[in-house]
């Protein structure tokens, strides 16, 4: 259940169809709690009408939703949201996303290596409980933790996420299937 004070403004929201397609991505400009409605920042050529499925990036929880879309004009969409009963066959539901985000601490036992150039990796699914990365070289191993600092709503997140799995997807790029411990929220400018 949403609480009346979590605000979508300025979290990013990923629409996707019904067969799982990623539609579109944008920042919420508006968040009606009323009406339970978001409006995009920018226009990005929804079909008005269309059902679509709507996962909002927010931390400690992102949330998940179905919506239908509200389009008027060359004025950015508004969607409705209202609680889907689709799920998928696993603990959470993951969603595709792309975003970059950056690794600073491992944690090795009861060492702390803090990294002088921060590990670059990409975000390739997000669920409530865990995040899969892509990173260019094999840096990780399983078991171990790291903390990874990355913008979501306009707010610099730190997530502490620890390394469940790891794939070798190219030579040059390993992908770690990694649970989520603990985030810390602060000012994006720090």
């Amino acid at each position: 259940m949403l609480k009346k004070e979590t605000s979508f403004v300025e979290c990013k929201a990923y629409v996707y169809h019904t067969n799982g397609d990623l539609l579109a991505t944008a920042e919420i400009a508006e968040h009606n709690h009323y009406n339970m409605e978001i409006t995009l920042k920018d226009r990005s050529d929804l079909k008005n009408g269309a059902t679509c499925k709507v996962f909002i990036l927010t931390f400690p929880t992102p949330y998940e939703y179905m919506g239908t879309v509200r389009a008027h004009g060359e004025m950015p969409e508004t969607i409705a949201l209202y609680r889907g009963k689709e799920k998928e066959s696993r603990k959470s539901t993951r969603y595709k996303i792309d975003a970059s985000a950056l690794i600073d601490h491992i944690i090795r036992g009861s060492q702390i290596d803090n990294l002088d150039d921060p590990l670059a990796v990409r975000l390739v699914n997000i669920s409530t409980t865990g995040v899969r990365i892509r990173a260019s070289c094999n840096i990780l191993s399983i078991g171990e933790q790291f903390v990874m600092r990355m913008k979501i709503g306009g707010k610099q997140e730190r997530l502490l996420a620890q390394v469940a799995n790891s794939l070798e997807v190219m030579p040059e790029n390993v992908e770690y299937g990694c649970r989520l411990v603990a985030r810390s929220v602060s000012n994006a400018n720090n």
